[in-house]
């Protein structure tokens, strides 16, 4: 029980690890298309940038909980199969 705890948290540091990657990249890309587009007089393109960023955190969350939140499912189902002494 202890190896697959162990696992679910090593992948959810993985996924956590490739969504910020992603995140960041999307994030950076955001962020110059806002300088660009501040510079031609389009203040709405800010708001769009953080509602970017912040969904972004909000995926890296989901994706990293993912893991961990599968094996608990998953060891709460098997264990409610079990009957009790």
């Amino acid at each position: 029980m202890i190896a697959e705890k162990q696992l679910a948290f090593f992948q959810s540091w993985q996924a956590i690890f490739a969504a910020g990657l992603q995140a960041q990249h999307a994030i950076a890309q955001a962020w110059l298309g806002t300088a660009t587009s501040a510079a031609l007089g389009n203040p709405a393109a800010a708001a769009k940038a953080a509602r970017k960023a912040r969904a972004a955190s909000l995926a890296i969350a989901h994706k990293g909980l993912a893991p961990v939140h599968r094996k608990a499912v998953g060891n709460a189902k098997r264990l409610a199969r079990t009957k009790l002494r």
